[in-house]
């Protein structure tokens, strides 16, 4: 073959390879984008679709020795989200401890808290939402036999990014208090506010922080709970729990009107 005719060839074989590539690559960009589509569509019906999500958490404590104690905590939150105006959340928590002088030694209660809530959201639009709520919580050892709740809010969410929410909400319930030590107990409405704020530090990290203040004629109980939480997978993580709360009316056994609880929990989401 003469020099001539190779050097002619070249240009016709690289303008048939660009054909190829010209014809192929549109078939290629048509199949990605189409699996793509398929992914993003599949992830949009997860999302979308009405049913039940909830989060369970837990931690354990053990000491043996001079003293043996042993406690335990649990909280667990479901939640039905129709994929309506309407979304149901039931939540629970359950606190339990005990402690010996030591091993054979008689064993006393040193907590035994519990709680319960159901609560209703109708969202009047993205920002607008009203809640309706029933609450129930016990805290044996402290004094408080039961402690019963309903009310009613209006909340609005204030701001919100792709890492940060943040809502406030206002309205009024009514609560009933009966103590276990002789303290006269409460029966009376208050107003509320409450305040939420959730972000998220990185990818891994995330912080959420809740205060909810109960105003009434003849008491005051301020209540701020902040989870710090390290997510371990997508559905596991470590949770740091912090709460603080402030009574102004206390059962007579009490002596200090701010208690605070600081708890180490593994977190599972389903």
């Amino acid at each position: 073959m003469s020099a001539n005719n190779v050097v002619g060839n070249v240009p016709k074989a690289l303008l048939c390879g660009f054909c190829l590539v010209s014809f192929a690559m549109p078939g290629y960009a048509l199949a990605k984008d189409k699996g793509k589509d398929k992914k993003v569509a599949a992830a949009a019906d997860e999302e979308e679709k009405p049913g039940w999500s909830g989060t369970f958490s837990f931690g354990l404590k053990s000491i043996t020795g001079n003293t043996n104690t042993g406690s335990g905590n649990a909280d667990l939150s479901l939640v039905y989200d129709p994929q309506t105006n309407w979304k149901h959340t039931i939540a629970g928590s359950a606190d339990y401890g005990e402690r010996a002088a030591g091993r054979g030694r008689k064993k006393t209660e040193m907590q035994n808290a519990s709680t319960a809530t159901y609560k209703a959201e109708y969202a009047l639009n993205p920002r607008d939402t009203l809640i309706g709520y029933v609450g129930y919580e016990s805290d044996k050892i402290a004094g408080l036999d039961s402690e019963y709740s309903a009310g009613a809010a209006y909340s609005r969410k204030l701001f919100q990014n792709k890492r940060n929410k943040l809502s406030a909400s206002l309205g009024a319930a009514y609560i009933s208090r009966d103590y276990n030590d002789g303290t006269d107990g409460l029966d009376e409405t208050a107003g509320r506010f409450a305040v939420d704020y959730k972000g998220k530090i990185t990818d891994s990290i995330s912080i959420s922080e809740r205060i909810v203040v109960l105003a009434g004629s003849s008491f005051t109980t301020s209540r701020a709970k902040t989870d710090l939480k390290y997510a371990i997978t997508d559905k596991v993580g470590v949770v740091l729990k912090h709460e603080v709360t402030h009574n102004t009316y206390i059962p007579l056994s009490a002596i200090d009107k701010t208690d605070s609880t600081t708890k180490l929990n593994l977190e599972i989401d389903f």
